[in-house]
This record gives C-alpha cells, sequence and structure tokens, in this order.
C-alpha cells in the first residue's frame, strides 16, 4: 500500500440499519482507531450497542489508489461473532 491511498472501513451497526464508517489516508492510520503494525492493520470498531452472542456482523475494507476514490485497488469483507453479550 502507499502512504497517498485511501482506506474506507465500514463497520455493520448491531443497532442501526446505519454502518459506521471511517475514511482515512493509508499515512494517517496509525494515529486514528486503527494501529499499524508493519504491513498488518488491526481495525477497532466505534463502541456499539446491540450486540448480540453468535451472531456476525460485516466490516468490508475498501481500498482506492488515492482520494478521488475512482480507482478501487481491493476489497475485501469479514464477518466477525462474539460470544459476549451487551449488558
Amino acid at each position: 500500500m502507499e502512504p497517498t491511498n485511501i482506506m474506507v472501513i465500514t463497520f455493520q451497526n448491531p443497532s442501526s440499519e446505519i454502518p459506521f464508517t471511517k475514511v482515512s489516508l493509508v499515512s494517517d492510520l496509525e494515529s486514528s482507531n486503527i494501529v499499524k503494525n508493519a504491513t498488518t492493520y488491526i481495525l477497532r470498531s466505534p463502541l456499539v450497542e446491540g450486540v448480540k452472542q453468535h451472531t456476525n456482523y460485516k466490516i468490508t475494507i475498501t481500498l482506492y489508489k488515492n482520494s478521488s476514490k475512482k480507482e478501487l485497488l481491493a476489497t475485501h469483507e469479514q464477518l466477525v461473532n462474539s460470544s459476549y453479550t451487551e449488558n
């Protein structure tokens, strides 16, 4: 990835149909909600409400060449699941 690439991360919102979306330059990821470790990125969702036990929630990562978002470089979707419920 290049520092000028744009990463769009969308987290499914358990309590709403409106997802949480974060848009960032790859070069800015270290100072945001995302922690950079070599070529590994650890995504941290915003605080959420309504998490249900053993329910899959989708995270989508879209990588663009630059801020125009005209050239798509990659897309990755992953489901995450929690064994804990919100109290």
